[in-house]
Protein backbone atom coordinates (compact mmCIF):
# COMPACT_ATOMS: atom_id res chain seq x y z
CA UNK A 1 0.00 0.00 0.00
CA UNK A 2 1.21 3.71 -0.59
CA UNK A 3 0.27 6.53 1.29
CA UNK A 4 -0.26 10.03 -1.32
CA UNK A 5 -1.08 13.79 0.26
CA UNK A 6 -2.39 16.74 -1.19
CA UNK A 7 -2.38 20.14 0.51
CA UNK A 8 -4.79 22.32 -1.30
CA UNK A 9 -4.01 25.73 -0.10
CA UNK A 10 -7.12 27.85 -1.55
CA UNK A 11 -7.81 31.58 -0.83
CA UNK A 12 -10.53 30.47 1.49
CA UNK A 13 -9.78 27.11 3.13
CA UNK A 14 -6.28 25.20 3.54
CA UNK A 15 -7.00 21.56 2.90
CA UNK A 16 -5.48 18.41 3.66
CA UNK A 17 -6.28 14.73 2.01
CA UNK A 18 -4.69 11.67 2.68
CA UNK A 19 -5.06 8.84 -0.10
CA UNK A 20 -4.11 5.39 -0.22
CA UNK A 21 -3.24 3.71 -3.29
CA UNK A 22 -3.51 -0.48 -3.31
CA UNK A 23 -4.50 -2.76 -6.25
CA UNK A 24 -4.78 0.12 -8.74
CA UNK A 25 -7.32 1.94 -6.33
CA UNK A 26 -7.03 5.45 -4.91
CA UNK A 27 -8.99 5.51 -1.64
CA UNK A 28 -9.56 8.68 0.86
CA UNK A 29 -7.94 7.72 3.93
CA UNK A 30 -8.03 11.26 5.76
CA UNK A 31 -9.08 14.95 5.23
CA UNK A 32 -8.69 17.84 7.38
CA UNK A 33 -9.52 21.49 6.41
CA UNK A 34 -8.71 24.86 8.11
CA UNK A 35 -10.24 28.35 7.05
CA UNK A 36 -7.46 30.85 6.66
CA UNK A 37 -9.25 33.54 4.75
CA UNK A 38 -5.80 34.39 2.76
CA UNK A 39 -8.12 36.53 0.34
CA UNK A 40 -8.87 38.89 2.86
CA UNK A 41 -5.19 39.83 3.67
CA UNK A 42 -4.29 40.57 0.40
CA UNK A 43 -2.91 44.79 0.96
CA UNK A 44 -1.35 46.41 -2.60
CA UNK A 45 -0.75 43.26 -4.20
CA UNK A 46 0.72 41.20 -1.37
CA UNK A 47 -0.19 39.08 1.25
CA UNK A 48 0.39 40.47 4.91
CA UNK A 49 2.32 39.43 7.46
CA UNK A 50 -0.73 38.08 9.30
CA UNK A 51 -2.04 36.50 6.67
CA UNK A 52 1.33 34.65 5.86
CA UNK A 53 1.27 33.79 9.59
CA UNK A 54 -1.87 31.93 9.39
CA UNK A 55 -1.08 29.78 5.97
CA UNK A 56 2.43 28.86 8.25
CA UNK A 57 0.62 28.18 11.35
CA UNK A 58 -1.80 25.60 9.81
CA UNK A 59 0.87 23.99 7.52
CA UNK A 60 2.67 23.41 10.78
CA UNK A 61 -0.12 21.51 11.89
CA UNK A 62 -0.14 19.71 8.73
CA UNK A 63 3.22 18.71 8.97
CA UNK A 64 2.84 17.18 12.56
CA UNK A 65 -0.08 15.04 11.19
CA UNK A 66 2.56 14.10 8.45
CA UNK A 67 5.65 13.47 10.60
CA UNK A 68 3.43 10.23 11.63
CA UNK A 69 3.81 9.02 7.72
CA UNK A 70 7.33 8.84 7.06
CA UNK A 71 6.51 7.23 4.08
CA UNK A 72 3.61 9.44 2.56
CA UNK A 73 4.10 11.26 -0.54
CA UNK A 74 3.34 14.98 -0.37
CA UNK A 75 2.11 17.12 -3.09
CA UNK A 76 1.58 20.97 -1.66
CA UNK A 77 0.05 23.32 -4.43
CA UNK A 78 -1.40 26.95 -4.07
CA UNK A 79 -4.03 28.40 -6.60
CA UNK A 80 -5.40 31.80 -6.44
CA UNK A 81 -4.13 32.26 -2.63
CA UNK A 82 -0.82 33.00 -3.79
CA UNK A 83 -1.01 33.23 -7.56
CA UNK A 84 0.03 36.78 -8.82
CA UNK A 85 1.20 38.14 -5.45
CA UNK A 86 4.04 40.57 -5.31
CA UNK A 87 5.69 38.56 -2.88
CA UNK A 88 4.53 34.88 -4.13
CA UNK A 89 8.40 34.16 -4.32
CA UNK A 90 9.17 35.65 -0.66
CA UNK A 91 6.18 33.35 0.44
CA UNK A 92 7.26 30.23 -1.26
CA UNK A 93 10.69 30.63 0.42
CA UNK A 94 10.03 30.83 3.51
CA UNK A 95 7.31 28.40 3.70
CA UNK A 96 9.78 26.24 2.74
CA UNK A 97 12.83 27.12 5.29
CA UNK A 98 9.58 26.82 8.10
CA UNK A 99 8.15 23.63 7.07
CA UNK A 100 9.78 22.21 4.54
CA UNK A 101 6.81 22.09 2.22
CA UNK A 102 7.59 23.29 -1.23
CA UNK A 103 4.69 24.72 -2.95
CA UNK A 104 3.83 24.16 -7.11
CA UNK A 105 1.33 27.43 -7.61
CA UNK A 106 -0.33 26.54 -10.50
CA UNK A 107 -1.72 28.54 -12.90
CA UNK A 108 -5.67 29.19 -13.29
CA UNK A 109 -5.75 26.83 -16.63
CA UNK A 110 -4.30 24.46 -14.70
CA UNK A 111 -6.61 24.51 -12.19
CA UNK A 112 -9.92 24.61 -14.06
CA UNK A 113 -8.57 21.19 -15.85
CA UNK A 114 -8.03 19.62 -12.71
CA UNK A 115 -11.25 20.31 -11.21
CA UNK A 116 -12.65 18.59 -14.54
CA UNK A 117 -10.34 15.53 -14.02
CA UNK A 118 -11.08 14.90 -10.59
CA UNK A 119 -14.57 14.79 -10.96
CA UNK A 120 -15.34 13.49 -14.56
CA UNK A 121 -14.87 9.99 -13.10
CA UNK A 122 -17.94 10.49 -10.74
CA UNK A 123 -19.91 12.23 -13.62
CA UNK A 124 -22.47 10.43 -15.45
CA UNK A 125 -23.16 13.94 -18.06
CA UNK A 126 -20.99 13.82 -21.17
CA UNK A 127 -21.63 17.38 -21.83
CA UNK A 128 -22.10 20.74 -20.13
CA UNK A 129 -20.39 22.78 -17.87
CA UNK A 130 -17.89 22.35 -15.31
CA UNK A 131 -18.08 25.37 -11.86
CA UNK A 132 -15.67 25.88 -9.59
CA UNK A 133 -16.12 28.65 -7.37
CA UNK A 134 -13.59 29.55 -4.70
CA UNK A 135 -12.61 32.05 -2.30
CA UNK A 136 -10.62 34.03 -4.58
CA UNK A 137 -11.54 32.96 -8.43
CA UNK A 138 -14.25 30.60 -10.23
CA UNK A 139 -13.04 28.04 -12.89
CA UNK A 140 -15.61 27.17 -15.92
CA UNK A 141 -14.92 24.08 -17.74
CA UNK A 142 -17.02 23.58 -20.76
CA UNK A 143 -16.71 20.01 -21.98
CA UNK A 144 -18.82 18.15 -24.95
CA UNK A 145 -18.62 14.33 -25.65
CA UNK A 146 -15.91 14.50 -22.34
CA UNK A 147 -13.76 16.58 -23.89
CA UNK A 148 -12.63 20.20 -22.84
CA UNK A 149 -13.71 22.74 -25.54
CA UNK A 150 -12.43 25.65 -22.94
CA UNK A 151 -10.92 26.00 -19.31
CA UNK A 152 -11.55 29.33 -17.95
CA UNK A 153 -9.98 30.77 -14.65
CA UNK A 154 -12.42 34.27 -13.28
CA UNK A 155 -11.11 36.72 -10.91
CA UNK A 156 -14.51 36.22 -9.14
CA UNK A 157 -14.73 34.12 -5.73
CA UNK A 158 -17.16 33.87 -3.08
CA UNK A 159 -14.65 35.67 -0.13
CA UNK A 160 -13.36 38.09 -2.86
CA UNK A 161 -16.74 39.54 -3.75
CA UNK A 162 -17.72 39.74 -0.04
CA UNK A 163 -14.73 41.56 0.86
CA UNK A 164 -15.30 44.16 -2.27
CA UNK A 165 -19.09 44.54 -1.92
CA UNK A 166 -20.59 43.48 1.41
CA UNK A 167 -20.07 46.10 4.29
CA UNK A 168 -21.74 43.59 6.73
CA UNK A 169 -21.91 40.08 7.34
CA UNK A 170 -25.10 39.43 4.86
CA UNK A 171 -25.60 41.94 2.07
CA UNK A 172 -28.20 43.86 1.35
CA UNK A 173 -30.30 44.40 -2.04
CA UNK A 174 -27.71 46.96 -3.25
CA UNK A 175 -25.00 45.17 -2.89
CA UNK A 176 -26.12 42.19 -4.60
CA UNK A 177 -27.41 43.94 -7.28
CA UNK A 178 -23.36 45.06 -7.76
CA UNK A 179 -22.35 41.50 -6.99
CA UNK A 180 -24.26 40.37 -9.69
CA UNK A 181 -23.78 42.98 -12.31
CA UNK A 182 -20.18 41.87 -11.17
CA UNK A 183 -20.55 38.75 -12.05
CA UNK A 184 -22.22 39.09 -15.31
CA UNK A 185 -19.15 41.87 -16.59
CA UNK A 186 -16.79 38.95 -15.93
CA UNK A 187 -18.55 35.96 -16.81
CA UNK A 188 -20.14 37.31 -20.58
CA UNK A 189 -16.42 37.95 -22.19
CA UNK A 190 -15.24 34.84 -20.84
CA UNK A 191 -17.86 32.75 -22.96
CA UNK A 192 -16.88 30.92 -25.95
CA UNK A 193 -18.14 31.45 -29.05
CA UNK A 194 -22.15 30.72 -29.19
CA UNK A 195 -22.76 27.18 -30.80
CA UNK A 196 -19.04 26.06 -29.93
CA UNK A 197 -20.27 24.54 -26.67
CA UNK A 198 -23.65 23.72 -24.51
CA UNK A 199 -24.21 25.48 -20.99
CA UNK A 200 -26.73 22.70 -19.34
CA UNK A 201 -26.17 20.62 -17.59
CA UNK A 202 -24.51 22.96 -14.95
CA UNK A 203 -22.19 20.30 -12.52
CA UNK A 204 -20.69 22.37 -9.66
CA UNK A 205 -17.60 21.31 -7.25
CA UNK A 206 -16.34 22.60 -4.19
CA UNK A 207 -17.33 23.49 -0.68
CA UNK A 208 -19.32 26.66 -2.02
CA UNK A 209 -21.54 24.50 -4.34
CA UNK A 210 -21.70 22.17 -1.05
CA UNK A 211 -22.47 24.74 1.41
CA UNK A 212 -24.92 26.01 -1.45
CA UNK A 213 -26.81 22.59 -1.42
CA UNK A 214 -27.11 22.19 2.33
CA UNK A 215 -28.42 25.85 2.35
CA UNK A 216 -30.81 25.45 -0.25
CA UNK A 217 -31.86 21.72 1.34
CA UNK A 218 -31.92 23.12 4.87
CA UNK A 219 -34.22 26.15 3.78
CA UNK A 220 -37.07 24.10 2.07
CA UNK A 221 -35.34 24.76 -0.90
CA UNK A 222 -36.03 23.25 -4.34
CA UNK A 223 -35.04 22.77 -8.09
CA UNK A 224 -37.44 25.16 -9.35
CA UNK A 225 -36.26 27.70 -7.46
CA UNK A 226 -32.47 27.34 -8.51
CA UNK A 227 -33.56 26.73 -12.02
CA UNK A 228 -35.33 30.40 -11.54
CA UNK A 229 -31.38 31.36 -10.42
CA UNK A 230 -29.45 29.93 -13.21
CA UNK A 231 -31.74 31.02 -15.89
CA UNK A 232 -31.86 34.59 -14.94
CA UNK A 233 -28.18 35.36 -14.17
CA UNK A 234 -27.51 32.83 -17.59
CA UNK A 235 -30.16 34.65 -19.73
CA UNK A 236 -28.24 38.53 -18.13
CA UNK A 237 -24.72 36.74 -19.14
CA UNK A 238 -26.20 35.98 -22.81
CA UNK A 239 -27.08 32.34 -22.27
CA UNK A 240 -30.28 31.58 -22.54
CA UNK A 241 -30.43 28.09 -20.34
CA UNK A 242 -33.89 26.13 -20.67
CA UNK A 243 -34.03 24.57 -17.22
CA UNK A 244 -30.56 24.63 -16.60
CA UNK A 245 -29.84 21.39 -14.01
CA UNK A 246 -27.37 21.17 -11.29
CA UNK A 247 -26.80 17.10 -10.55
CA UNK A 248 -26.51 15.80 -7.41
CA UNK A 249 -23.86 13.19 -7.20
CA UNK A 250 -22.44 14.12 -3.36
CA UNK A 251 -25.36 14.83 -1.78
CA UNK A 252 -27.94 12.80 -3.22
CA UNK A 253 -30.69 13.85 -0.51
CA UNK A 254 -34.64 14.02 -1.68
CA UNK A 255 -36.66 16.40 -0.05
CA UNK A 256 -40.50 16.48 -0.56
CA UNK A 257 -39.95 13.82 -3.08
CA UNK A 258 -38.06 15.87 -5.11
CA UNK A 259 -33.97 15.23 -5.75
CA UNK A 260 -31.27 17.76 -4.93
CA UNK A 261 -30.77 20.14 -7.37
CA UNK A 262 -27.08 21.53 -6.45
CA UNK A 263 -23.77 19.60 -7.82
CA UNK A 264 -21.36 18.25 -5.20
CA UNK A 265 -18.85 16.81 -6.73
Amino acid sequence: MHLYCVIDIGSNTIRLVIYTLEDGQLRQALSSKATAGLAGFVEDGALSEEGIERMLGVLRRFRGVLSLLPDCKVYPFATASLRGLSNTQDILERVERETGFKIDVITGREEAILDYRGAVGRMQERSGVLVDIGGGTTELVFFRSREVIAARSLPLGSLSLFNRFVSGVIPDKQELREMRAEAVKVISPALPPKGDYVCEPICAVGGTARAANELFIASGGGTDIIAMIIKKYSTEAGQRVTPPIFSARCSPRRRRGRASSCAAY
